[in-house]
């Protein structure tokens, strides 16, 4: 665990949200196998290795779960959903048209603004 606090101790940084740069990290180690099929995960466990407080934690979890990633059962903690190939690879699809559609889709202000005298 020391050894992983380490490694993981100079991902976090102040240019983007503490729940989406905590999410990236989980998703990355799940996806990688540092966490099993079925392993428990806990809140405060992740909180301590990143050295962030739970709430980031919390809304990273909740994201992971809305991707299927984790699951949570009442009064017991969340765990690592079983995945498949298909179902890494179609987490990565996703991920990369969500991550492409603002830099493509112009907002509609944009296109009609004009500047104001």
């Amino acid at each position: 665990m020391t050894e992983l606090k380490d490694q993981l101790k100079d991902r976090i940084v102040e240019s983007k949200p503490l729940r989406d740069q905590v999410a990236d990290i989980v998703r990355e180690m799940i996806l990688k196998g540092q966490f099993k099929a079925g392993q428990q995960i806990s809140e405060r466990s992740i909180g301590q290795m990143l050295n962030v407080s739970t709430t980031p934690v919390k809304e990273a979890f909740r994201s992971l779960q809305a991707e299927g990633l984790i699951y949570t059962r009442p009064r017991r903690g969340s765990f690592v959903s079983e995945i498949t190939i298909e179902d890494m690879l179609e987490i990565a699809f996703m991920r990369s048209a969500l991550e492409a559609l603002p830099h493509t889709t112009p907002l509609p202000m944009q296109m009609s603004a004009k500047p104001v005298r």
